[in-house]
């Protein structure tokens, strides 16, 4: 369990069996339990990792000043962390996407997205890539090994959504966005406002589908059978 003030494992009944606390340092974003390892980040800056069957730290990277308190995750694949770090001068935004070795907890790439991220959760493709998008709706594809980018598609400019991309079974990434200006409109979050979910082609980026909403989507889209 990911909680402000740490890690916390149970067992099927409900008995704990051993907590990991961080504070004054807080647990914002979601942990991502991989192989033998819970891997989760802190608002200090800190990537850390713990063993899961006694909560004891595996390794532990101090990677930047501030990680921001928005409610991303932390994710994994193929040995590869990739998280959000490195909060803008505010405190309030993360701006660089990170990948991190899952064994040693190594920065082996750092990508910075034309804007900062929110509630920032990555996707993974089979062919060892990754998507996500930034506040904005702009939707990025990456090689998963070196942080290269492959393309980067849409957003619309000087918007804010706390919503997520995600990739779909179908070859498709779902990005979401707000159709406003929040420093124009000065709303800062734009609830009156139209938003939009765009599907695009992952070997691509090409535009696939954009369905406006009523009102801006504010988490991640679910993808399913209908």
């Amino acid at each position: 369990l990911t909680a402000a003030d740490g890690l916390r494992k149970f067992d099927a009944a409900g008995k704990l069996l051993w907590e990991h606390t961080t504070l004054p340092a807080e647990v914002t974003n979601a942990a991502v339990v991989t192989g033998d390892k819970v891997i989760a980040t802190d608002t200090r800056g800190r990537i850390f990792a713990l063993h899961a069957s006694n909560g004891t730290v595996a390794w532990r990277s101090k990677v930047c000043d501030h990680i921001a308190q928005d409610n991303g995750f932390v994710t994994e694949k193929f040995g590869v962390v990739v998280t959000a770090t490195d909060a803008s001068p505010a405190g309030e935004r993360n701006t660089i996407v990170r990948g991190v070795n899952v064994t040693t907890g190594e920065t082996l790439w750092t990508f910075e997205p034309d804007v900062n991220v929110w509630n920032f959760m990555a996707s993974f493709t089979a062919s060892g890539t990754t998507l996500f998008q930034d506040q904005t709706g702009r939707a990025y594809h990456l090689m998963l090994s070196n942080g290269t980018l492959i393309w980067k598609d849409g957003g619309f400019p000087g918007s804010w959504t706390d919503g997520t991309g995600l990739l779909g079974p179908n070859d498709r990434f779902y990005s979401v966005q707000n159709n406003a200006d929040h420093g124009l409109t000065n709303q800062f979050y734009g609830a009156d406002h139209e938003g939009s979910v765009i599907a695009r082609d992952v070997g691509t980026g090409r535009v696939l589908w954009n369905v406006t909403t009523p009102r801006p989507p504010n988490n991640a889209p679910a993808g399913g059978r209908v």
